[in-house]
């Protein structure tokens, strides 16, 4: 069997069967070397449930990461992307303690649950359209046809972004993922995201400026003029938050969507349980999120020394939260590898946990819920196409480049 530590680095280095499934490397980590440091990453690497909440919760630990990350960068490749570094400096994802909890009330202001209950009818309407554009064709490619527009669409209309713009603006977001969710910064990957932040950014100004004079019922509207006990967003909080909005509400649930079906066409007993019981879509949700998760991991930066398990974890050192280990951890869930739509599994952390859980979970179960109900109702006897299936280069987040599918 190969060391441990082996393993580690092809999973950094983007090893295509590692990329492919990496839970087997999770369970070897939880079993051997539950707080590990992972040379390739420079960091430490948590995949035990408990150790993964307590991460989150820990004072102990920043959220700010970016010091760390970009400390794979030599001093001339991070001087080239020094825009890049700065302009994350306000991002919500990125705060800590007051800053954290000021900026994020602000946006809850804006990004309320009857925003997204409000808008049930208009994904189900998109997700209808998409589907009879390929039911003709009795196969399909999930992510180009549904799984990428979707999100696309919901969040530009949300925002307030025009139909002409969102391809692009799909783009610019993706880039910057696939940036943030490497295992350590690289430089062909920061220079990119900072060309295509830096788009984002001067787009969304545009936008934020036309919608001071002229407002509309948007996302973009609603925190211009979110307030509290006389706070506002100022200009580069607006900004950024937009920016994040826009980044954060497509790749996830792109992924889910993808991930989920997958896993259901590889466990047919589970299309069973889902069409006999369409009204526990949500749970079934939920289960999917755990089982493959979207999200994989989470970073930390660690504010001061201490001891892990008898590890010692040095100031500014890394701490990568592994949620998809957690969420497969079986001291936390009986028989994590199955797929099991009955279970009850609302301790999963897909989308992280405690200050920092992802403000637009809500968003992305209805599109996911609404998308996968759908396409089991209207395509039976859905079936993979012939070929392998290739992941994108990403440790941080989860998600196919294609998903070809048979249905009819």
């Amino acid at each position: 069997m190969p060391a441990l530590a082996d393993e580690v680095r092809r999973y950094a280095n983007f090893s295509p069967d590692l990329m492919a499934n990496p839970y087997g490397l999770y369970h070897r980590l939880r079993a051997e070397d539950p707080v590990h440091w992972n040379e390739a990453m420079g960091g430490w690497m948590l995949t035990r449930h408990s150790d993964v909440i307590n991460g989150f919760r820990d004072p102990r630990l920043s959220a700010d990461r970016m010091p760390a990350f970009m400390g794979s960068l030599s001093g001339p490749e991070r001087e080239s992307v020094q825009t890049l570094e700065r302009q994350q400096e306000s991002m919500l994802s990125l705060l800590d303690g007051p800053e954290h909890t000021r900026l994020r009330s602000l946006i809850s202001k804006a990004f309320t649950p009857r925003v997204v209950g409000g808008i049930r009818v208009r994904v189900e309407q998109l997700v209808d359209e998409m589907i009879t554009a390929v039911e003709g064709r009795g196969e399909m490619d999930l992510i180009a046809d549904l799984a990428f527009p979707l999100p696309a669409i919901v969040i530009s209309e949300i925002i307030g972004i025009p139909p002409t713009d969102r391809v692009q603006v799909k783009r610019w977001a993706d880039d910057f993922a696939e940036f943030q969710t490497a295992s350590r910064a690289l430089h062909d990957r920061a220079l990119k995201a900072q060309r295509s932040l830096e788009e984002i950014r001067n787009y969304v100004e545009q936008i934020v400026d036309l919608r001071r004079d002229e407002p509309r019922q948007d996302l973009i509207s609603g925190l211009v003029a979110a307030e509290q006990d006389g706070d506002r967003l100022t200009a580069e909080e607006l900004i950024s938050t937009v920016a994040l909005i826009l980044i954060a509400g497509n790749e996830t649930t792109t992924n889910l969507i993808s991930n989920g079906v997958l896993a259901l066409i590889r466990n047919p007993d589970q299309i069973n349980v889902l069409t006999g019981n369409p009204e526990q879509i949500d749970a079934a949700v939920d289960e999917l999120l755990r089982f493959d998760a979207p999200l994989q991991r989470s970073y930390r930066t660690a504010l001061e020394d201490f001891e892990i398990d008898e590890k010692q974890v040095r100031k500014g050192q890394t701490v990568s939260l592994v949620i998809g280990a957690a969420n497969r951890d079986p001291a936390q869930f009986t028989d994590p590898d199955r797929l099991n739509l009955t279970r009850n599994p609302k301790t999963h952390i897909a989308f992280g946990h405690g200050a920092h859980a992802c403000i637009g979970a809500p968003l992305a179960r209805l599109e996911a819920a609404v998308a996968i109900s759908k396409l089991l109702e209207r395509l039976p006897r859905l079936t993979l196409d012939d070929g392998p299936l290739e992941y994108r280069e990403m440790v941080g987040h989860r998600g196919l480049k294609s998903l070809p599918l048979r249905f009819g």
